[in-house]
């Protein structure tokens, strides 16, 4: 039977908003700083070198105005510098996107390394730095190192550890007596660029390894680690062994609702739960993917046998517009199901216009849904926003519901499509129709998300790439009969991006995809049975085959023998 509970909950909601419906906060630009930081500290002091790794795993894409760093001190006085990548660089007066930088407060003396350039620096305190245009990419990993040069210089160098490539950002000469470096420093996530309120930070994560010194025989410890700043609700760190991961863009509820959030309280009793809270009035423990003890949660089992539910959580207006391809929600979610009550109902609805009109895009009702096991939801809302990226708005909608049991949410991120976040699932293409249908877990049931490009019922051949580096996988079109591909940057109908004819045809061969020089982008292939050769391009462009290969078995290559290679295997 259902049991029945007489304990009464008394709580604070500190810096929860309680409005009428239909009224929405919007919030003011803002530019957040700093949000995330990670303390490290070694044996001693006085190192020659210092490395720093650097792993940036989810990038919104175009120029953002991120920076991630690790700060560092010198032994013998209070000043020292930072070094690391940002997504949208200034060198004079010049925008030059993605960036390496090399920076020391209250020094004059500087030489660029090639490429670089060289400038003070005011603002945040006043000093010198090195800059290089540096074309990081997703995924990759770059180690910086600071190395002792002589005479109070110091150099910097960046890694790509993909390549072995090594590029040399330029020297700072330190003031004399300043020594060498101080056994100690912090790693940092910074947005210095202006966005309409913490809410619409981009979302961006990024792994930092664990700092070595002296050549990599001293290696650092992790302090502490943390979110800062005005925008601190939106971004958390957390440990993975000896890695440090900074989540930006995130909202966590780490105590109270996000401001500018707005909880509309539209059913009846209940006390103090009786709509969204983060004070967890019934004391429920979700677990992982949940973080720390707060999130939001409306309970209606400890609302009480007279209260009913019809209760809205809306976002303030999320700007989206860094997202150029496909726009996602995830979230964090656990909706315990009663099943003798009124069939409760959780929606997750999205908005473009202020909230005078919701689009459903998530119900769940008759059962449970990560209970007792918490789960992640990632909701692909790009055919509902379409080009009103700039005023996306979440509610989550529990209704129908009296003395029921509980739907509780964490860790919200409106996001790009990427790769990095999420793995590969299933799709299929339907040549009758030229429509696509895919699906966002591997899992059974209806297609979530659907559309078409190109004629139907033409003998086209379906393919799949990330044709422009920004880590989310396309479709394309391979028609054979004139020997061409039609090819998309993102998963909606269109015209094609890219057109490019590439080998003979009507002659059977078969369209490959991959990334043939391991430079993030995907590029075109072909495949001909007849002779079992390969013919690649490492470039989306009409021309010869950069690639001429066959593979086969054995010590001895027969031609019959060549297999069909589509993926770099190891």
């Amino acid at each position: 039977m259902r049991r029945y509970a007489c304990i009464v909950f008394l709580f604070f909601l500190g810096g929860m908003a309680y409005v009428p419906a239909n009224r929405i906060v919007k919030a003011q630009a803002i530019t957040p700083g700093g949000m995330a930081r990670g303390d490290y500290g070694w044996p001693g002091n006085g190192y020659f070198n210092i490395d720093f790794n650097f792993t940036i795993e989810v990038y919104p894409g175009g120029n953002q105005s991120i920076f991630w760093a690790h700060q560092f001190w010198f032994e013998n006085a209070v000043d020292g510098g930072y070094l690391g990548l940002q997504g949208n660089g200034i060198i004079g007066n010049q925008t030059v996107g993605k960036m390496a930088i090399f920076s020391i407060w209250n020094v004059s003396n500087a030489v660029p390394g090639p490429g670089a350039a060289a400038q003070a620096f005011g603002g945040e305190g006043v000093g010198y730095s090195v800059r290089l245009p540096y074309q990081w990419q997703q995924g990759r990993t770059y180690r910086f190192r600071i190395q002792a040069e002589g005479n109070s210089w110091w150099g910097v160098r960046i890694t790509d550890t993909a390549t072995g490539t090594e590029s040399y950002i330029g020297s700072i000469q330190a003031l004399p007596g300043w020594g060498n470096l101080r056994g100690s420093s912090t790693n940092f996530t910074e947005i210095y660029g202006p966005v309409s309120g913490c809410q619409s930070t981009p979302y961006t994560r990024v792994r930092f390894g664990l700092p070595l010194a002296n050549n990599g025989t001293v290696s650092a410890t992790i302090l502490g680690h943390g979110s800062y700043g005005d925008c601190a609700a939106y971004a958390q760190t957390f440990t993975t062994g000896t890695t440090l991961t900074h989540e930006i863009g995130v909202a966590t509820f780490s105590g109270a609702m996000p401001a500018a959030w707005s909880v509309v309280d539209g059913g009846s009793g209940g006390g103090t739960a009786s709509t969204w809270t983060t004070a967890n009035p019934g004391a429920r423990s979700p677990g992982t993917p949940f973080t720390g003890a707060a999130f939001a949660i409306v309970d209606s089992d400890k609302a009480g046998e007279l209260a009913i539910q019809n209760e809205q959580l809306i976002t303030p207006v999320i700007n989206a517009s860094a997202c150029s391809g496909e726009v996602f929600l995830e979230f964090s979610n656990q909706f315990h199901w009663y099943d003798l009550g009124l069939n409760e109902i959780a929606d997750v609805d999205v908005s473009t216009n202020g909230g005078s009109i919701w689009t459903n895009v998530l119900r769940m009702q008759g059962a449970n849904d990560g209970f007792p096991t918490p789960n992640t939801k990632l909701i692909n809302i790009t055919s509902v926003v379409g080009a009103n990226r700039s005023n996306v708005q979440i509610r989550f909608h529990y209704y129908n519901s009296n003395f029921e049991w509980w739907w509780a949410i964490d860790n919200v991120k409106v996001r790009c499509a990427s790769s990095a976040l999420r793995p590969a699932t299933i799709g299929f293409y339907e040549s009758v129709g030229g429509a696509f249908f895919f699906k966002f877990s591997n899992t059974s049931g209806p297609a979530d998300y659907a559309f078409t490009f190109g004629p139907a019922n033409q003998g086209w051949t379906p393919v799949i790439g990330d044709w422009n580096g920004d880590g989310v996988a396309t479709i394309g079109l391979y028609y054979p009969a004139n020997g061409a591909f039609y090819i998309r940057n993102s998963n909606t109908s269109g015209i094609a991006d890219i057109y490019i004819t590439y080998g003979p045809a009507g002659q059977g061969w078969l369209p490959v995809i991959g990334d043939w020089d391991g430079n993030g982008t995907q590029t075109v292939g072909l495949y001909n049975p007849g002779n079992g050769f390969f013919y690649l391009r490492n470039s989306n462009t009409i021309g010869y085959a950069d690639l001429y290969l066959c593979v086969w078995a054995g010590r001895r290559r027969v031609d019959t023998d060549c297999g069909r290679l589509e993926r770099r295997w190891n």
